[in-house]
């Protein structure tokens, strides 16, 4: 009985999805790059939870490179989900830049509805 439920599973067309497309006013072009050039680049990164809360950041300054592993570690408070909070724009720095493929990386525009 539950092989012939995986069996059905298995034949059901596989459903297309249309290919999400950018906004032109949202387009952005690849930066060119060199091979070398590091992909994402803290220069001294402040961030905070809320304008009252003390600094999670202070002057944080780093290159990662393009290839590669790299391990972010430290003791519990050090900031490291902070920075990944920056990098995926979850929080957004107080103070210094954030640049991604040599772009920087800002807050998302307002969004719109309509035309």
């Amino acid at each position: 009985m539950a092989a012939a439920r995986i069996k059905g599973i298995q034949d059901l067309p596989e459903e297309r999805r249309p290919a999400v497309v950018p906004a032109p006013d949202e387009a952005v072009p690849a930066p060119e790059r060199a091979p070398t050039s590091p992909v994402l680049t803290f220069h001294d990164v402040v961030a905070r939870y809320g304008p009252d809360a003390g600094t999670a950041l202070n002057g944080v300054s780093l290159s990662i490179a393009r290839r590669g592993h790299t391990a972010v570690v430290g003791p519990s408070g050090a900031g490291k989900t902070t920075m990944f909070s920056l990098m995926l724009r979850f929080l957004h720095p107080t103070g210094g830049t954030v640049r991604l493929d040599g772009a920087g990386v800002r807050p998302p525009g307002r969004p719109s509805v309509g035309p």
